[in-house]
């Protein structure tokens, strides 16, 4: 949407625009959290960081974000140690790039707390699909996968 307004909206062009379409998921603070999102997806994701660190929660949080490379990858200065970030275009030295993948997924479900994860995926349709899945078949339950998607 926002590439089409850039790209072929011209200025006295009329739209017409409707709500949102999608669900929408909220985070209690009170259960471990496993945060993965691409691009813009991971702004609803860093407003649940901001909270578990304002509130100083205990419980564990961890943020698995998607970027094309670190000149993209938002709220970059803001992470700290519960981020992994992967690179899909280009990447530091001696960082691989590439598409998420189990690998990226698996320590992260490794460090398993007490009562398990409650993961949260936020990103374009196909992310959103293609993180859910990899999710499922690393062993997270499907009930406990909330997702925001756009596109």
């Amino acid at each position: 949407m926002s590439g089409w307004f850039h790209t072929v909206a011209r200025p006295g062009d009329e739209v017409e625009v409707r709500g949102p379409l999608s669900g929408f998921f909220a985070w209690p603070g009170d259960r471990p959290a496993l945060l993965v999102g691409a691009g813009s997806g991971v702004v609803p994701l860093m407003s649940m960081v901001r909270h578990h660190r304002a509130r100083r929660l205990t419980v564990p949080l961890r943020l698995l974000v998607s970027a094309r490379g670190p000149e993209e990858l938002i709220y970059a200065r803001e992470y700290g140690a519960e981020t992994t970030p992967v690179f899909t275009r280009s990447a530091p030295e001696g960082t691989p790039v590439g598409r998420l993948t189990a690998a990226h997924l698996a320590p992260l479900l490794a460090q398993r707390p007490e009562g398990g994860w409650e993961a949260y995926v936020c990103g374009s349709n196909g992310f959103a699909e293609h993180a859910s899945r990899l999710l499922v078949e690393a062993g997270q339950p499907v009930d406990r996968i909330r997702i925001e998607r756009f596109g």
